[in-house]
């Protein structure tokens, strides 16, 4: 299976036409260097640089992921997103920026009290003020993306996906629900919650790979709240998606719950300043193996994405990829693998077929041989 993951777009009116090339160079080297069809889009965040304004979220949509899908024929409920910091609306935040804001920021202030938070406020879906800031971007995706998912509210999105005999959950989080726009100033501060990570996990018992989708390190979360969401989801995930710092770098942790890959993916646009990336993620579970083809964008004189020699050689990075969910199962299966290609093998070396003579039994089979060989014990 196979997830392009970009990430951090950032759109504008004064850089549309700089993202417009890069979007275009992305497709073309997608149709002509990526040798199978791609399956899953997962963007994990700022896809706006504000999200004041309803309609430009919807420019910026239509003219990056929306097109990318169109033109890799990837349909709207293979698209997963997750909200960024500057994709919430900075506006609500400095209208509240005194006692309203101070205020809740007062009341938040350890795991009881952040549980406590989101468990009263999933009663009415999270439409009160605390929550106003994510509306429009959300709002804005409903009418690009009209489909259903199996769950959706402000702070959490999941799918489930039947995928050559496997389910996938896709869990997208959103990290920037307490951002206010100040870049460096939400170091520390942010939040995910405890609450909304189990209730995710709880929505997803049963699927064969979970994959959690989030914009901010973990290192961004308030300290609280990071020292249970991370070995929470490094415990549970099977990998788990970022953007925000603006560099590509997917990476193996192993903890004692088990093995989690993290894929940091680099920024598609920033400016012309910044290296600008994306990745394309292969799952192959009969290889029991993950690899990653990360892609640069080369400005002038090239105006090409091209392997991503600076960050690993030949542009790829490869882990070995056991799901939790198979970890402790029996081995047949992976057995049954291994037997297929060894039978495939030695079946070729006793049947031949001619062509324009299929029909022809003497001809297609090799009786093989049952008399003892020489130096065999009869």
């Amino acid at each position: 299976m196979k997830i392009l993951h970009i990430s951090d777009l950032h759109f504008k009116d004064e850089n549309k036409n700089s993202i417009e090339m890069i979007v275009n160079a992305l497709i073309k080297d997608i149709n002509e260097n990526i040798k199978e069809n791609i399956d899953f889009i997962v963007f994990s965040g700022d896809l706006t640089y504000s999200a004041d304004i309803m309609e430009n979220i919807i420019e910026a949509y239509e003219n990056s992921i929306g097109k990318i899908a169109s033109e890799l024929n990837i349909p709207n409920e293979r698209i997963i997103l997750c909200q960024g910091n500057h994709d919430i609306s900075r506006k609500i935040v400095l209208e509240n920026q005194g006692i309203i804001e101070k205020g809740i920021a007062s009341q938040i202030i350890d795991r009881d009290s952040l549980n406590n938070l989101l468990s009263n406020g999933e009663k009415d879906k999270y439409s009160d003020l605390l929550f106003k800031r994510t509306h429009n971007f959300y709002s804005a995706i409903e009418k690009v993306k009209p489909v259903k998912e199996f769950y959706k509210d402000p702070l959490l999105e999941v799918n489930i996906f039947e995928y050559e005999e496997k389910t996938y959950g896709f869990c997208s989080f959103n990290s920037s629900w307490r951002s206010t726009g100040s870049g460096e100033g939400d170091r520390k501060k942010l939040l995910v919650g405890e609450y909304n990570v189990r209730r995710a996990l709880a929505k997803i018992p049963d699927v064969d790979i979970k994959i959690a989708i989030l914009h901010h390190p973990f290192d961004w979360l308030a300290e609280f709240d990071r020292r249970i969401i991370e070995p929470l989801m490094l415990g549970n995930f099977d990998l788990i998606l970022q953007g925000h710092i603006h560099s590509s770098f997917p990476e193996g942790k192993v903890n004692s719950l088990g093995n989690c890959i993290i894929a940091q993916c680099g920024c598609l646009y920033q400016s012309s300043d910044y290296v600008n990336f994306y990745q394309i993620i292969d799952i192959d579970l009969n290889m029991e193996q993950i690899e990653f083809s990360m892609r640069t964008w080369f400005d002038s004189p090239r105006f090409v994405f091209d392997k991503a020699v600076n960050i690993s050689s030949d542009g790829q990075i490869k882990f070995p990829f056991t799901p939790l969910s198979g970890q402790n199962k029996n081995p047949t299966g992976k057995i049954a693998v291994m037997a297929r290609e060894v039978s495939r093998y030695k079946a070729n070396e006793h049947i031949s077929f001619e062509e324009n003579d299929m029909q022809d039994f003497d001809k297609t089979f090799i009786c093989p041989p049952l008399s003892p060989a020489e130096g065999d014990k009869e």
